[in-house]
């Protein structure tokens, strides 16, 4: 586990877990396809000016597929790239993840834009750019942890952000121009369906090579391990064949004359750009309602996103903040030990090392006899281990720059050597208070994972549930419900204690998502013209990524001025985010 706020953990399920997973979802797709007739009979035809004719189930799932795919790129990359970033030297990476919201910001309106003017003879006007997306992500996802240096694998992100959102966008768009209304919600639900397998699957991959078989998930120095190497191997693969598949299993409708005329009269830079920016200054009715409800809702996922597994180490397992110092003297000791292990050895063992690892890690361990001293020794002796090995401590002479003393004195290699040799008469009880309080933060954020995996999977199961809702009691109710429900599940982290209860906060958390990932895209699709559903779809992403990238500059200036760096109140504020965005929604108006 890597000790970083924005940092997304692995899944630590058991196979009988995703066994009887794996029976609930048999058991759910059994019903689905009557449960959705049924629906469909139900839901009354509407306004279907288009002409469009029903889709089947099979057909909509066919058309939905590639979502599955493009998740895959989302959730290795939400699980893994913070760890992949600390492996390559990284020490802060907050920055790093605004490749997402900023290529979001730049790609998907011009894209959307694309898209609307495009008409291929054999792919048609969306699958185009699906093709050339899934390509160049499966591309990055195979480069990404072969990275050697760390702006390789920060470029990397770039390029595999900007090729995800190419195949991304078109998506949303894809179901207004194939469904007709009455449709399109179960289209969008759908849509949610396989992103929350997706994020489930991304999620557990690196955990199930390692625990099911047998994949090395360690490596030596700055190497990133095999077991999330292959994982962005077998997503790639992913990638490519479940958006394939959706290009071959479906087509699209040509544009009618006028439209095709249309497309070849307004081509060009100038056209495009005059386009774009028209569109945003006289952005439909419901998009200018709907916006602010975007807005907070996602600035309240993120402050969720980057802080919940932190947060619920501290909250709800017990682990307490540690001295800068502390730290620090604590990694240095460690990086002693294995030089004074290589230096009683002769070699570079590897089990030597594996033992010596396991120690520092897991609380109630023996010091290993191999080194050759006792922990008191390695105390007292460490200003003449860091002498004799001077290019080992090389990594914390940066990190030493930036911290300071317990009595706020800058802090350099004569303090800190002060510091461990005057642990040496506890050496023993320092390293197990340490290593036992490390514990409970990497349990949190290990339990954080396992509640990112039960909302996901709440996802999938409420998904083809809200077109139902929907019906019953119309697209803003079921949408302001559903908000409700995630701001009430995020609040409630500011009162758990027990770990299980955070399942039922997940819950709230999990019927937000599926609505998230649907209603808003529903009630937009139905209010805007067909000819520009790319580009408004595109421009739609704006109240998404903006309140991402506001949130990741500032949450660290918050945190330490506002909230006294208590990260449950920053994951309480997303709730209340979601509550905000909730009422907002009853603003929207649902008629034309």
């Amino acid at each position: 586990m890597y000790d970083n706020p924005s940092a997304f953990y692995l899944i630590p399920f058991t196979f009988q877990d995703v066994y009887k997973l794996h029976i609930v979802v048999y058991c759910f797709f059994n019903l689905t396809e009557n449960t959705i007739a049924m629906a469909n009979a139900t839901i009354p035809a509407g306004n279907n000016e288009t002409g469009k004719p029903s889709l089947s189930f099979g057909q909509i799932w066919n058309m939905c597929f590639g979502f599955l795919g493009i998740q895959f790129g989302w959730g290795l990359q939400m699980a893994n790239m913070s760890a992949i970033f600390e492996h390559l030297g990284a020490t802060k990476v907050a920055g790093l993840w605004l490749a997402a919201p900023l290529t979001g910001l730049l790609v998907q309106p011009i894209v959307g834009y694309l898209s609307d003017r495009t008409w291929h003879p054999r792919l048609g006007r969306r699958r185009p750019y699906f093709l050339v997306g899934a390509i160049l992500s499966s591309a990055a996802l195979i480069l990404m942890p072969n990275s050697s240096a760390l702006w390789m694998a920060a470029g990397l992100l770039w390029v595999l952000d900007a090729s995800i959102n190419i195949s991304m966008e078109p998506f949303r768009a894809f179901v207004a121009d194939k469904l007709p209304q009455r449709q399109r919600t179960l289209g969008f639900t759908t849509q949610s369906f396989f992103i929350g397998v997706g994020a489930v699957l991304a999620s557990m991959m690196p955990y199930m090579l390692t625990n099911w078989f047998g994949v090395e998930n360690e490596a030596e120095g700055n190497a990133i391990p095999t077991s999330v190497r292959i994982s962005f191997y077998i997503g790639a693969a992913a990638f490519f064949t479940a958006v394939l598949y959706t290009i071959l299993t479906t087509k699209e409708y040509p544009p009618d004359p006028a439209q095709q005329q249309e497309i070849k009269n307004n081509k060009g830079f100038i056209a495009g750009f005059r386009e774009i920016t028209g569109s945003i200054a006289h952005m439909p009715k419901i998009m200018r309602q709907l916006a602010p409800v975007q807005f907070f809702t996602w600035m309240g996922l993120f402050c969720m996103w980057i802080f919940f597994g932190v947060t619920i180490a501290r909250s709800v397992f017990g682990y307490q903040d540690q001295s800068p110092q502390t730290d620090l003297g604590f990694e240095a000791v460690k990086t002693a030990a294995f030089a004074q292990l290589e230096k009683n050895t002769g070699t570079n063992s590897v089990q030597g090392k594996k033992e010596l690892a396991k120690y520092f890690n897991t609380p109630g361990q023996s010091f290993p006899a191999g080194v050759g001293i006792s922990t008191t020794t390695l105390f007292q002796n460490f200003r003449q281990i860091r002498a004799a090995n001077p290019t080992a401590f090389n990594s914390l002479d940066e990190k030493i720059k930036t911290i300071k003393n317990t009595d706020g004195q800058s802090a350099d290699w004569t303090s800190m050597e002060n510091f461990i040799t005057g642990k040496a008469a506890s050496a023993d009880l320092f390293i197990e208070e340490y290593r036992s309080n490390k514990k409970k933060y990497n349990d949190g954020v290990e339990w954080g994972g396992n509640c990112f995996a039960f909302y996901s999977v709440i996802t999938f199961l409420v998904a083809f549930l809200l077109p139902r809702v929907a019906y019953r009691i119309g697209l803003k109710r079921t949408h302001f419900m559903c908000l409700v429900a995630g701001g009430i599940g995020l609040l409630a982290i500011w009162i758990i204690q027990n770990k299980y209860a955070l399942f039922l906060s997940m819950t709230g958390v999990g019927i937000a998502w599926a609505s998230i990932l649907s209603m808003p895209y529903a009630m937009l699709s139905n209010r805007i013209p067909a000819e520009k559903m790319g580009i408004y779809m595109g421009i739609f992403n704006f109240f998404i990524v903006i309140p991402e990238i506001i949130t990741a500059l500032s949450f660290d200036w918050i945190l330490e001025n506002i909230f006294d760096w208590n990260r449950t109140i920053f994951v309480a504020t997303g709730g209340a985010l979601l509550l905000l965005a909730s009422l907002l929604c009853l603003r929207v108006s649902e008629s034309k």
